[in-house]
């Protein structure tokens, strides 16, 4: 499966979405969608362990959390 970073914004669904959204530069993606960003020059193809690595580098912390709050 093609796996790819975005570089230039577009708008397109994502193979696991329902909905047409705004692709933001800096985003993984994968399947189709990734191929045609390659081809029309909107991402760069990257291999299976940049994409995983860069997920795990993307954690948002939950709604809602005290992080980084002092406590009372």
């Amino acid at each position: 499966m093609t796996k790819a970073k975005v570089t230039k914004a577009f708008p397109g669904r994502p193979d696991d979405e329902t909905k047409v959204r705004e692709i933001e530069p800096g985003e993984v993606i994968s399947g189709e969608l990734a191929s045609v960003a390659v081809r029309e020059g909107w991402a760069e193809e990257v291999g299976e362990d940049h994409a995983e690595n860069e997920a795990s580098e993307h954690v948002e912390p939950a709604k809602g959390s005290r992080h980084g709050r002092k406590g009372k």
